[in-house]
């Protein structure tokens, strides 16, 4: 019996694409690309942050990476990062 999960599905990431990833002794962050949606994933090790976005449109999907990146790879975020998301969000609407 094979308990190798992958051997089941061997393509099953193939249309996901990673673009950027960061790591350090705190947080992860990743920016991929999903079919047509670019997803920013970011985790802090203690719990503290956990983001999950989609966007369309990979100009903002960057920037918020970068913004996860510059102002939390080693603090806890605060309110200011949700407010951002919500200002990348209404650019589109």
């Amino acid at each position: 019996m094979d308990c190798n999960s992958y051997s089941y599905t061997p393509y099953m990431l193939d249309d996901e694409q990673r673009i950027e990833q960061y790591y350090n002794d705190d947080m992860k962050a990743e920016l991929t690309k999903n079919g047509s949606v670019y997803c920013v994933w970011a985790f802090s090790f203690d719990g503290s942050m956990d983001v999950y976005e989609e966007f369309s449109d990979k100009e903002q999907a960057k920037q918020l990476y970068d913004f996860i990146i510059e102002n939390y790879s080693d603090t806890p975020p605060s309110d200011e990062l949700d407010e951002y998301i919500d200002s990348l969000r209404k650019r589109t609407a």
